[in-house]
């Protein structure tokens, strides 16, 4: 069920954020482990803790391919997703509700999908079901 995957890894992924832990990471590609390490540790993402709440894919955008690195060939599917989220700032205590629109591309890796790639995506491609270039 592409709700509950993208569920599980974007909680995850908020999670890594929240406790500064890469190993937190589920249901995600090296690759993808790999960005998360290198952007967790914004000001932003100390200053913040995450709380997810729900995961929305747009299954009317999805396309199915395959990911290529090196040797390496991947069944894949890239799909518009949803993700909304409470952010409180740590400082602050203010609560505020957010929605992060993304483009997702999942590999069949390893015996099961994985997110492998994501990118913001606007709302106007996402309301037309239009993928984001991943770059």
């Amino acid at each position: 069920d592409m709700t509950a995957l993208l569920g599980a890894f974007y909680a995850s992924y908020l999670d890594v954020l929240n406790n500064q832990d890469a190993s937190k990471l589920t249901r995600a590609t090296d690759l993808m482990l790999n960005t998360v390490k290198s952007s967790m540790g914004s000001d932003d993402n100390k200053d913040s803790v995450y709380m997810f709440m729900k995961a929305v894919p747009k299954m009317d955008s999805v396309a199915q391919g395959e990911y290529a690195s090196g040797d390496t060939k991947l069944p894949s599917i890239t799909l518009n997703a949803s993700f909304q989220y409470t952010l409180t700032n740590r400082t602050n205590k203010k609560d505020s509700t957010k929605t992060d629109l993304v483009t997702c591309e999942l590999v069949y890796q390893d015996g099961g999908w994985k997110v492998n790639r994501m990118v913001g995506c606007s709302q106007s491609d996402f309301d037309a079901n239009k993928l984001t270039a991943f770059a």
